[in-house]
């Protein structure tokens, strides 16, 4: 037995047909069978860093949080336009939906 069979398991998943023309056409970019990608893959998700993982979940509030400042923007800046600068409400609800893309 090689040593390199005694340093694995064999490890096996049935992936959906779709996933798997992805990982063959992805394999095939990087010039590596599909099992070669599969291992980096699992390996490589197996080394991932907690932090990383943390981020990745948390990317989904950070997002709304932005939308949400830029939605405050908005009104903040339409307000300004109307009191300080005169403008008609429907002209600054305009520029500020042109400017913010925010509603």
């Amino acid at each position: 037995m090689s040593q390199k069979a005694e340093k694995t398991i064999p490890t096996s998943c049935r992936l959906e047909r779709e996933y798997r023309e992805v990982l063959d056409a992805r394999a095939k970019d990087l010039n590596l069978k599909p099992a070669e990608l599969v291992r980096k893959y699992v390996v490589d998700g197996l080394k991932e860093d907690a932090t990383r993982v943390t981020l990745h979940q948390e990317l989904p509030a950070i997002s709304e949080e932005l939308k949400q400042l830029r939605r405050d923007l908005s009104l903040l800046a339409e307000a300004l336009m109307i009191r300080a600068g005169n403008m008609e409400p429907a002209a600054a609800q305009a520029w500020a939906v042109n400017n913010f893309a925010a509603r």
